[in-house]
């Protein structure tokens, strides 16, 4: 039995212009988001000032041990 060998075909030197319907978003989160520290979609945007300037994170007791707890 003898095998032969085939090559892969030659792609054209210059890349074709072709039309497609995927649209490339970056960081997969859309317009006007942005990929959080977490890697989740965050606005690019604020809400406004809070009314509330209490402490945000604090400690809370666990069977496991202390826990932080921030407000978002």
């Amino acid at each position: 039995m003898t095998f032969q060998a085939q090559a892969f075909p030659v792609s054209p030197i210059s890349p074709v212009q072709t039309s497609s319907d995927i649209v490339q978003v970056r960081g997969g989160c859309g317009l006007g988001w942005h990929r959080g520290p977490y890697g989740g979609c965050r606005r690019n945007w604020a809400r406004g000032a809070r009314a509330f300037a209490g402490p945000r994170c604090w400690f809370r007791r666990t069977p496991w041990g202390p826990r932080r707890v921030c407000r978002w």
